[in-house]
């Protein structure tokens, strides 16, 4: 059981550390989030198995024969590969979007990010809805694109740091959607308006929690997906520093 519960134990850490290292496409938050599901479901199995890589890593300190210094060694890599998995998932599992970069990456590209969703109207049929995203490096498949309009997309929403895009030709949505950024389980995204919204909308909409009006054309968007944070975390401090700097700018 020393033998298997350590065999067992690496291997487990082995994976876990190539997730946490990133592979291509790799969604760092949610494998986690699947093998903590899996280990807490199975606990009736992992439960021995770690409480004898536990029993053996004492054994090991405590005696001295050939096959407790080669247990050893393993158990000291795997301690040395838990502790990398710990650093490499709390640094990845740290935020890489926010208002205030969302705020940048608009006031960059916002004529491009205006000028792709007009273009990508033109294109659509009447009474359609496009939902597109990269996978993987890729676009999903789509019957209201063709090959070329496909791959014209998908450099344009590389061209402007996106990663998806949503149209709507029917119904009364009046606005297109800029997928942004994923960050775990969550989505960020920009909401750009047809028209200009009144006072009296953007006060609705900032009353969403997952809103924020940044202009009378555009808005910001968090989804915290099923198991996430449901609301725009520092929408308060944004706000406020964002109407201090406008406020300033009309001063002056």
């Amino acid at each position: 059981m020393r033998y298997v519960s350590v065999c067992l134990v690496t291997f487990v850490l082995t994976i876990m550390l190539i997730m946490c290292i990133g592979l291509h496409g790799f969604d760092l938050g949610m494998a986690l989030f699947f093998v903590i599901i899996f280990f807490a479901y199975m606990f009736y199995i992992t439960l021995p198995i770690i409480g004898f890589w536990i029993y053996s890593f004492i054994k090991s300190i405590c005696h001295h024969t050939k096959i407790d210094r080669i247990l050893l060694y393993f158990h000291i890599i795997d301690l040395i590969m838990l502790g990398g998995v710990i650093y490499l998932g709390i640094s990845k599992g740290e935020p890489d979007c926010n208002a205030d970069i969302m705020a940048e990456h608009y006031e960059t590209y916002d004529r491009e990010m205006y000028d792709l969703v007009n273009n990508t109207r033109k294109i659509l049929p009447d009474s359609s809805r496009l939902i597109i995203e990269f996978d993987n490096g890729s676009l999903e498949e789509t019957e209201l694109l063709n090959d070329e309009q496909k791959h014209n997309l998908q450099k344009s929403l590389s061209n402007i740091g996106c990663i998806g895009i949503e149209i709507e030709k029917c119904g009364k949505r009046n606005y297109s959607t800029l997928r942004f950024r994923r960050v775990g389980m969550g989505m960020y995204s920009f909401l750009l308006y047809e028209h200009p919204l009144t006072p009296q909308q953007q006060d609705s909409i900032n009353a969403n929690e997952c809103l924020i009006v940044f202009n009378d054309s555009t808005v910001f968007e968090f989804g915290g997906g099923a198991f996430g944070s449901q609301s725009f975390i520092g929408k308060k401090e944004f706000i406020e520093k964002h109407n201090n700097t406008r406020t300033n700018e009309s001063d002056s």
